[in-house]
């Protein structure tokens, strides 16, 4: 098993360019996008990135498993919003300190 983790932050693209599938398409596509790289076990985390007062959506976070950055760039941008350019990402290779088994 792979135990370098990737923090991707992926916030909306406030120059994003006209969707060509509807918004439930595209929420359909990431969810099962999710469920899929959960199984696959490359998915360790996910969910919405909000403002500082929490009342904002400002695109996602999710946390990956990979064997490289390279890896983690290309499992990342097969996510919906990040293929269909709704949302621009940074990609942070990350290693956990505290608690580990």
């Amino acid at each position: 098993r792979v135990d370098q983790l990737y923090v991707v932050v992926a916030r909306i693209n406030e120059s994003a360019p006209k969707l060509t599938m509807s918004d439930e398409e595209l929420v359909r596509q990431h969810r099962a996008y999710l469920q899929q790289e959960h199984d696959k076990g490359t998915l360790v985390g996910s969910g919405p990135g909000q403002d500082h007062d929490g009342t904002r959506h400002v695109g996602a976070v999710m946390l990956l498993r990979c064997a490289s950055l390279a890896d983690a760039t290309r499992l990342a941008h097969q996510e919906p919003y990040l293929r269909e350019k709704q949302r621009v990402a940074e990609i942070i290779p990350w290693r956990r300190v505290w608690f580990e088994k």
